[in-house]
């Protein structure tokens, strides 16, 4: 039987895996009323659908491959890197942050996102 730490692990996998796919079912990953920390912002899960996709119009081809994971009992952690190039001139953007998720019941509660980078990207592509 597996342990916390394992499911954790695969749990963080997935989700990672999930998202490089555009798959729907990262999605339902988070709980509904998951409390999300993006900065100062605290978007809602339905409000950060929405907000990622002047991102993934821009770079189609956006990947996060993880650099370091660790996880414990009810937490998972991916230090990560984003690459694409951008659907505008082809060139190509990447950027570093981390991703804590903490988990209940094999389901995301909350989420913190740390990013390097990622508003210059945006201001830089254009898309805030």
């Amino acid at each position: 039987m597996a342990t916390n730490r394992e499911k954790n692990l695969e749990l963080g996998r997935r989700f990672n895996d999930l998202w490089n796919a555009r798959d729907p079912a990262f999605w339902e990953l988070p709980t509904p009323a998951a409390v999300i920390h993006v900065g100062k912002a605290r978007p809602t899960v339905a409000q950060a659908m929405t907000g990622e996709a002047p991102l993934l119009e821009a770079m189609p081809d956006c990947r996060r491959e993880i650099l370091r994971e660790t996880v414990d009992d009810d937490h998972f952690i991916h230090h990560w890197r984003c690459s694409g190039r951008l659907a505008s001139d082809g060139r190509l953007v990447e950027w570093e942050g981390c991703t804590w998720a903490r988990i209940e019941g094999r389901r995301i509660t909350e989420i913190w996102i740390f990013e390097t980078g990622g508003p210059e990207l945006m201001k830089s592509a254009r898309l805030e």
